[in-house]
């Protein structure tokens, strides 16, 4: 590169670097708190005197319980890590253009203006713009369409690159950079005080626990119910049956969910609620038939008395202390799959509880109905909470919409994070088994932005959304109006 010698050349670098160091806050802006939150909070003790009124006590709770999630958003993008990610794709964009043309023919080419307009507007979604947030919290509202608040701005000419030379040469294949701007992956996280789903060595070592207390706890059960003839602790034993099938299930799911394939191109995550899906509708119809048995022996004519044995009733309290223990370890780790089986967990604790006590009341006070009857009510109990179970993770595998407060937050996130951001479209947030997807349409109506300024922004806003704990993919489309096309052909 030839220049003046009479340039300062330490000088030049030096405005140069500061004009890159601009480039974040002018697309990012001022993006400050947009109120103080800790005014709506309402404080534990008042809300310990709403006792009588409960409605007015689960809105406050409610309420505090989104206020959090606000300060969440605010906690993150406090850190500034906003403007670090925009600064990282400045440094990423200076050290090489990947088709091999300088800055300067970049913008040449971006500022082209093109021959043909794009088609007519029409409307289409809802506009969410900072001037349109609630007051309070109680006042935020979400709906799946209306109405744009502010005006379409007038319909522009579409800047187009001009063919070049560039476009035509195939020999030079450039990969995309394998990491993310701002290591905003581990810094969300640790600013949300949250990791990501524990995954690896913790979930193994539980299920493995789990799988071999489970199969310690199976053969002491067969040892009880064969001596005892309990109903109730034949319903146990089952469900201990379950318990080990329900580990070899997951352990399944866990596995193949982790490894890589081309055929997959976006993970098999998926498979770990298919496997607790699978596991329910198994220990469904299993309770079924014990609640059929269970019924037969009410309508026996034989009324003989279940009677058990000190060990017998040692190995059940064992089984107990043992399961209580199980579901505290595997409650405290985020993983589906460990998570059913802490639920799993939880049931056996009622279960062999209940187990115990129905044959102690039958051979004490000579009630021989007590056991069966007792056996039903487990059966009922069991069916009905795992159908709740079936049902939920089909709802989620099916596709649904998130809960209201995750819609809150991730509107409140895009609000907050850039000043150029003038308009919310319209956005979708959606299960894909235990996690959402998250589709935003924003409105940048600043034309002065080049194309790399408005990817910028909309990719750091994905990366931004993409760091929320209960968000697995995200996906931002950038538009110039409100009243537009939609973007998707509806089937």
């Amino acid at each position: 590169m030839f220049m003046d010698p009479k340039v300062d050349v330490d000088q030049l670098y030096r405005r140069v670097d500061s004009l890159r160091s601009m480039r974040p806050f002018g697309l990012i802006g001022r993006a400050r708190r947009l109120t103080d939150w800790s005014r709506y909070r309402v404080s534990d003790a008042k809300l310990a005197k709403l006792k009588s009124n409960r409605k007015l006590r689960k809105f406050y709770t409610d309420q505090n319980e989104l206020i959090d999630r606000y300060v969440d958003v605010d906690r993150l993008l406090d850190t500034g890590i906003h403007y670090e990610m925009i600064r990282n794709y400045e440094e990423n964009t200076s050290s090489g253009s990947s088709s091999g043309t300088s800055d300067e023919e970049t913008e040449e080419d971006e500022n082209e203006n093109a021959d043909n307009q794009r088609p007519h507007d029409i409307e289409s979604g809802e506009a969410a713009t900072t001037a349109n947030i609630p007051a309070t919290v109680a006042d935020a509202t979400i709906t799946s369409s209306g109405t744009a608040t502010s005006k379409p701005s007038h319909l522009t000419s579409v800047p187009i690159a001009k063919s070049s030379s560039k476009f035509s040469n195939t020999s030079h294949h450039h990969a995309p950079n394998k990491g993310v701007p701002g290591n905003i992956d581990s810094e969300g996280a640790r600013v949300l005080g949250v990791g990501q789903e524990s995954t690896g060595r913790t979930v193994l070592v539980a299920i493995y626990i789990n799988f071999v207390v489970n199969i310690l706890l199976l053969f002491a059960k067969v040892i009880v119910a064969y001596s005892s003839k309990s109903m109730s602790i034949v319903a146990s034993l089952v469900d201990s049956v379950l318990d080990f099938l329900s580990t070899l299930i997951i352990l399944f799911a866990n596995k193949y969910a982790a490894r890589k394939s081309y055929r997959f191109p976006i993970g098999r995550k998926r498979l770990e609620p298919i496997g607790v899906l699978v596991f329910s509708i198994v220990i469904i119809i299993s309770f079924l038939q014990v609640l059929i048995s269970s019924l037969e022996r009410l309508l026996n004519p034989d009324h003989s008395i279940v009677r058990l044995t000190g060990p017998a009733i040692g190995i059940m309290a064992s089984t107990v202390f043992v399961k209580f223990l199980c579901y505290l370890w595997c409650s405290s780790i985020q993983n589906s799959s460990v998570q059913a089986l802490a639920e799993d967990a939880k049931t056996d604790v009622v279960f062999n509880t209940f187990s115990l006590i129905f044959p102690l009341i039958e051979s004490i006070f000579l009630l021989w109905w007590v056991d069966a009857a007792g056996a039903c009510c487990l059966c009922l109990y069991v069916i009905f909470q795992w159908a709740v179970i079936t049902f939920e993770h089909i709802d989620h595998l099916s596709g649904s919409h998130a809960s209201r407060e995750d819609y809150h937050e991730i509107l409140y996130l895009v609000t907050r994070f850039s000043d150029k951001i003038s308009a919310v479209k319209n956005y979708r947030i959606y299960h894909q088994g235990d996690l959402v997807n998250v589709e935003v349409d924003i409105v940048i109506s600043d034309r002065h932005l080049q194309l790399r300024d408005c990817h910028d922004l909309g990719e750091s806003l994905q990366y931004a959304i993409e760091t929320l704990p209960f968000v697995e993919r995200c996906f931002v489309h950038l538009d110039y109006k409100v009243r537009n096309y939609i973007g998707h052909i509806e089937n």
